[in-house]
């Protein structure tokens, strides 16, 4: 799970897809065109050259965080109305909350609403819930093989009960004859037990003549036979081809659980770099950045999206579903859902730690560095080697460098060695 909790986080839809985010789009777009159509001729051409700049440079639809990180646009927006940022602000973060319990939007909301209400609301399922519980209680006790399974179905329709109870021993019968035959040797000796008839038969005996003496000895034997076979449990018969067929079909269930998993772990990953793209574009270029730097970003990032998941219960439950039932398009969208809400959180973060800028992805020099940093430079923790520039990415072990070292431009080479550069 751990594992898969950090590739799930690795996954996630973007926040403002679907229905929603393209209504919000076309509003915003309406009150532009309601704008500039209450602007009079007086306006003139400064009127149409604002539009034209409007028209040249149009905003992604749907991407309203965007819109709303933009100044430029937040500036905009305030000249319409002072209030409009915050109000497509809580938008923004009521759809999120919606997405985030609701996959499947607004749609899967009013449907589930449809359910609860045709289930008699809160009170109709807190019935059916007992009720359902009830019955899986009865269920375990029956896997079980418990007594308190017969004890209850008894109590609940005597008379139901008495006209199964010697059908049921006539199937016995037929399933398993060495148990039904143990069952019913036990129901006998204690019968016999119980008159005395052992004790009888061996008087009978001792008082018989020689001529019954056979006779009544046969009786005996035949009434002790019964004692040897209640007292020996039939061993359990294995049927080879059952266990056979029993075995390729929880190998299969486990083939398919992991295909689906990978699969959707694999959509995660290229959802969760998308994500990572489109919010640390402020601070740098994702696609130009260094494949170090970039896999240290990513890496950073996954780690806590893992942490944060692996103590949801909520999700984890929800996601264990999904996967026993096979459904792969709802997990995806759970995943998703995650990132999207979690990665644009800690991607300043990420960036401020891996020190992400504009400046550098363009090849400028990077600000000098204070005499306190040199000196810590110039002086390597201990057991650590300083080295003239940074290692070739072949000669680092990635499986023993963490993140943190790389921040501080320290590896772990592939030889063992520890090395820092400047």
């Amino acid at each position: 799970m751990p594992e898969l909790a950090v590739a799930a986080p690795e996954a996630s839809a973007p926040a403002s897809t679907g229905a929603d985010s393209t209504s919000q789009a076309e509003s915003t777009e309406k009150v532009s065109s309601q704008s500039t159509g209450t602007e009079t001729g007086s306006q003139g051409a400064e009127s149409t050259e604002t539009q034209a700049e409007a028209t040249a440079t149009p905003a992604a639809k749907g991407d309203l965080r965007a819109v709303l990180k933009d100044p430029a646009k937040r500036e905009a927006l305030k000249a319409l109305d002072p209030a409009l940022p915050g109000i497509l602000r809580d938008a923004l973060h009521g759809r999120e909350s919606l997405i985030r319990e609701f996959p499947g939007g607004l749609n899967e909301a009013i449907e589930f609403k449809k359910i609860v209400h045709e289930m008699g609301g809160r009170e109709g399922l807190t019935e059916v819930k007992n009720e359902v519980g009830q019955w899986q209680n009865l269920d375990q006790l029956y896997t079980d093989g418990k007594p308190e399974f017969v004890k209850q179905i008894a109590q609940g329709d005597p008379e139901a009960f008495a006209r199964m109870v010697p059908m049921a021993l006539e199937q016995f019968a037929q399933v398993n004859p060495e148990m039904y035959n143990h069952v019913q040797s036990r129901i006998f000796v204690n019968t016999f037990d119980q008159v005395g008839l052992t004790n009888a038969l061996r008087g009978v005996l001792q008082t018989a003549g020689e001529g019954a003496k056979a006779g009544v000895q046969e009786i005996i034997d035949w009434v002790e036979g019964f004692r040897k076979m209640a007292s020996t449990v039939p061993e359990k018969k294995i049927d080879p081809e059952r266990q056979k067929f029993e075995t390729e079909r929880q190998t299969f269930q486990q083939q398919q659980t992991q295909a689906l998993v990978k699969s959707v772990d694999s959509d995660s990953i290229k959802h969760r770099d998308s994500v990572i793209e489109r919010e640390i574009a402020p601070f740098g270029d994702w696609k130009t950045m260094d494949g170090d730097r970039r896999g240290a970003v990513a890496k950073w990032v996954s780690e806590r999206i893992g942490r944060t998941l692996s103590a949801d219960q909520g999700f984890l439950q929800r996601r264990e579903r999904l996967i026993q039932n096979g459904d792969r398009d709802g997990l995806a969208k759970l995943e998703q859902s995650k990132l999207d809400e979690l990665v644009p959180k800690l991607v300043p973060q990420a960036a401020k730690v891996f020190g992400v800028s504009k400046a550098a992805a363009n090849g400028k020099p990077a600000a000098q560095a204070k005499p306190a940093q040199q000196n810590a430079a110039a002086k390597p923790p201990q057991g650590v080697t300083m080295v003239k520039s940074q290692p070739n990415a072949s000669s680092i072990d990635r499986r023993k460098t963490t993140s943190e070292m790389i921040f501080r431009n320290q590896a772990v080479l592939t030889d063992g060695r520890i090395v820092q550069w400047a």
